[in-house]
């Protein structure tokens, strides 16, 4: 058979679990990806769907390049939502910065390391756990099932997280996936064309049955 690259392999939630469990307790390692770049037209984009069009924001990413982009000319008032605390006082509507796995700094740019979800355990606890999983179901069942949405920037590769909940929520609304291929160039297609992943294109199949 075809030998697999060990590499390929290795899910970042896994090398820090090991990571946390050996060395680094409380993955002050991430702090690494904290630093102080400008936002990028991507982030630029993101910001005016939040504070031009009021359109709620779901991210896994820990950086707070999107609320740097959100500083200046909001039309729309928008919550940042980090800690638990975010997701309980969240009302229905309010458009939403959605930070799922934690983030370096909170809504009051207040130092939020410890609420960084980055390992199989703890990333798995945000969506099944008790008091906070509440909460953020709330959120992510407006956001995600009650209104259109736009997918940008994510695998979809996890089985513990997101996309089982995706999976999980019957909804009418649509869903535009946008995949790009090794070369970085948008891939825009149907589930029956090529060159879709195959591990997206099942997912993709299970959200087709779901969502319509």
């Amino acid at each position: 058979g075809v030998e697999q690259d060990p590499q390929r392999l290795l899910r970042f939630e896994t090398l820090l679990s090991v990571l946390q469990e050996y060395c680094d307790p409380d993955l002050r390692l991430l702090r690494v990806l904290d630093r102080t770049v400008p936002p990028n037209p991507n982030h630029q984009v993101c910001a005016g769907l939040l504070h031009d069009c009021g359109w709620h924001h779901v991210t896994c990413n820990f950086d707070t390049l999107i609320e740097l982009a959100a500083e200046n000319g909001a039309k729309h008032a928008f919550s940042t939502l980090v800690r638990t605390a975010d997701f309980e006082r969240w009302c229905d509507g309010q458009p939403a910065l959605a930070k799922i796995h934690g983030s370096f700094r909170d809504a009051a740019c207040r130092g939020a390391l410890s609420t960084i979800r980055a390992t199989l355990t703890t990333v798995g606890r945000g969506l099944d756990g008790f008091r906070f999983e509440y909460h953020m179901r709330r959120f992510l069942s407006h956001a995600l099932c009650g209104c259109p949405v736009l997918v940008v920037g994510y695998s979809g590769s996890d089985d513990f997280d997101l996309s089982p909940f995706l999976c999980r929520s019957p909804s009418d609304a649509d869903i535009i996936w946008i995949s790009h291929d090794e070369g970085g160039q948008a891939v825009f297609s149907d589930l029956t064309s090529a060159p879709i992943e195959p591990g997206l294109r099942s997912l993709l199949q299970k959200l087709a049955k779901v969502r319509s």
